[in-house]
């Protein structure tokens, strides 16, 4: 009993530790990102504005802007994206209204809630507290986990998901219950692998994977609860899969830059691979679009990556020789712990293995592959080797070398968080003008104009929906004839500019901005402190919207 009482008080104390460690971790979290959730980044993208007035349409109407009822998918124009986006979004538009901040807001608070999951499931794998607390650190602060945890794109939505799902199959799959508890933590878990699946179309060929390998690894006879949970997902999916094949559309995006469409595949995909696994592609700004060039949000983190190095020889040695691995690091070797770090390490190496493929098999290395396949995976590894490192030092007999490293780590996380901030300020003038930056204000500034008879606008990425969201139309009173999709021609075809006319206003207009300047007069313009977006010109009623860089290309792009 006197030998009892003192571990049980720290094993409580230990405990109580971890709780508190990832609560101000999650709270760290949430002001990283709601801090100017609505001007950081700047502007306003397409994607974020269909979220936001579909979540509005199906609150009022049951439907979606293109007319479908409760869908799994949302209609686009040579694309089919999940409307899950959309239905997480739907509370908060009750809450804020059909406004920017509301979807953001909904993808923040998800990627907030990720946090203590992921330290949670970190922690399960390896029976490490402290990897479970350098994994949720990394999280937190990760500059591109950030980056599209503040603007809602579908990528953004994957990761709270991803990260949820895995935690509820580890505990179905290593935790013993009644059988009535199991069957119905079994359903959950079926659903919410669905939900991250079908978060984002690449899951579709990533997620069953990693998924397939853990039923595998942890399978230990009782196949009940497994096959539940398989069921339920493989219905769910099945749904999603059958609309997708209902629509011609459905494979645009993926038909126009598979590599299986494309001479010598094979190699595309081995080159694609290597890169994807590269140093570069991980920890550097790839030669992608300039918006992926923000400071901080170019690369995961630099010095990070000889942790993420020692990480994998880590996995190494719990795959090959667990026991003598956790002999070194000081740790329980019985067993079943070696048991559960062979187990745990073979099914991380195995989805850092499979993280690539979906990627590998487009002809672009698109940034959504390295944030929905690749970052969760890259920083779990880069705590193993963090927690490893702790281990390490704990041994030595200076006994403040492990609380040493710690400070270093917190410290290089501060520094690399400010960088990120820094970064965004300093070229969030791009990212204004990348995200159609400025349209909303000039809907708003010509809906309140008393002699428009034609707005002529130029091309811009599904313009038309910046008109329903800001005029703003009603969904009750919208005509879906006006903007629901054809049948596509062309299935590779992203067809944004479908809608070229709604209302008085007119989309993907060719105009000379010289001969407009000559024959209407500049009524107003859209600005950002000295920054000019658009022109706005007027004759009899007539209105002409240019991009104020057309007139003169001598500003900054």
């Amino acid at each position: 009993m006197d030998v009892e009482q003192p571990n049980a008080f720290a094993e409580r104390r230990r405990r109580f530790l971890f709780a508190a460690g990832l609560a101000l971790l999650t709270v760290l979290a949430a002001g990283l990102r709601f801090y100017k959730l609505g001007d950081y980044p700047g502007g306003y993208s397409q994607d974020e504005v269909v979220v936001t007035y579909d979540a509005w349409s199906l609150l009022t109407t049951g439907q979606e802007h293109h007319g479908a009822r409760w869908p799994l998918n949302s209609q686009q124009f040579g694309d089919y994206p999940s409307s899950l986006p959309t239905y997480w979004t739907m509370p908060f538009v009750v809450l804020l209204g059909p406004t920017p901040l509301a979807t953001r807001a909904a993808c923040a608070g998800l990627n907030v809630v990720a946090v203590p999951f992921f330290g949670l499931l970190v922690a399960r794998l390896f029976r490490s507290r402290a990897a479970g607390l350098f994994a949720a650190a990394l999280l937190a602060v990760s500059a591109w986990a950030l980056f599209l945890s503040r603007c809602a794109f579908s990528p953004g939505f994957v990761t709270p998901f991803q990260i949820a799902a895995l935690w509820a199959l580890h505990r179905l799959l290593t935790e013993r219950r009644s059988r009535v508890a199991s069957y119905g933590l079994a359903v959950g878990v079926g659903f919410m692998l669905f939900l991250w699946t079908h978060e984002f179309v690449s899951q579709y060929l990533f997620a069953p994977f990693v998924i397939g390998a853990a039923m595998l690894i942890w399978w230990r006879g009782n196949w009940r609860p497994i096959l539940t949970a398989g069921g339920v997902y493989a219905l769910l999916m099945l749904a999603a899969v059958l609309v997708r094949l209902q629509v011609p559309a459905a494979s645009g995006r993926m038909q126009s830059h598979s590599i299986l469409f494309a001479d010598h595949a094979l190699k595309a995909f081995l080159v694609n691979y290597a890169e994807y696994q590269s140093f570069s592609f991980l920890f550097n700004a790839p030669a992608m679009r300039p918006l992926q060039h923000i400071p901080g949000i170019a690369h995961i983190s630099h010095l990070m990556s000889p942790l993420y190095g020692f990480g994998w020889a880590v996995l190494v040695a719990a795959v090959s020789a667990p026991r003598w691995l956790l002999r070194k690091l000081g740790l329980s070797d019985t067993p079943a712990e070696a048991d559960r770090w062979r187990r745990s390490a073979l099914w991380v190496v195995i989805w850092m293995v499979l993280a690539p493929v979906a990627g590998a098999l487009f002809r672009q290395n698109f940034y959504t592959a390295r944030v929905t396949h690749l970052l969760v995976g890259v920083l779990l590894v880069t705590a193993l080797g963090c927690a490893a490192v702790w281990y390490g030092l704990r041994r030595l007999p200076w006994r403040m070398a492990a609380p040493a490293f710690v400070v270093l780590f917190a410290v290089y996380l501060g520094a690399q968080t400010a960088k990120t901030a820094r970064g965004l300020v300093k070229t969030n003038a791009y990212a204004k003008e990348y995200f159609q930056y400025g349209l909303p204000e000039v809907i708003q500034y010509l809906v309140r104009q008393p002699n428009v008879q034609s707005v002529r606008l130029p091309s811009l990425h599904q313009g038309y929906i910046y008109y329903l969201l800001f005029a703003p139309v009603h969904p009750a009173k919208l005509d879906h004839a006006f903007v629901s999709p054809s049948l596509a021609v062309d299935a590779t075809t992203w067809r944004y500019l479908e809608v070229s006319t709604l209302d008085k206003f007119h989309f993907d207009e060719r105009m000379d901005p010289s001969k407009v300047a000559a024959q209407a007069e500049l009524r107003h313009q859209v600005r950002d402190g000295d920054r000019i977006w658009y022109d706005l010109y007027e004759h009899a009623g007539d209105w002409f919207v240019l991009r104020h860089q057309e007139l003169d290309s001598g500003l900054p792009r």
